[in-house]
């Protein structure tokens, strides 16, 4: 397993879905994290639909931040 967060917003990217970003947050004084550089993979959710049991993944990068 290695470090990511999933960000609540983006630094003036429009994206449909979430996105997992690799590396470990770190505090921006001026946009909350700073995320410039980091590969940011989009989040892929599958439901049981008997049980509703929600399994989330991040297969592949997306984009590069910037």
């Amino acid at each position: 397993m290695e470090p990511g967060v999933i960000p609540d917003t983006w630094n003036a990217v429009q994206t449909d879905r979430s996105a997992w970003v690799a590396g470990l947050p770190e505090e921006s004084t001026w946009r909350g994290l700073k995320l410039t550089g980091k590969l940011a993979y989009p989040i892929v959710s599958f439901r049981c639909s008997r049980c509703g049991l929600l399994k989330e993944y991040a297969f592949r990068p997306s984009q590069r931040l910037g």
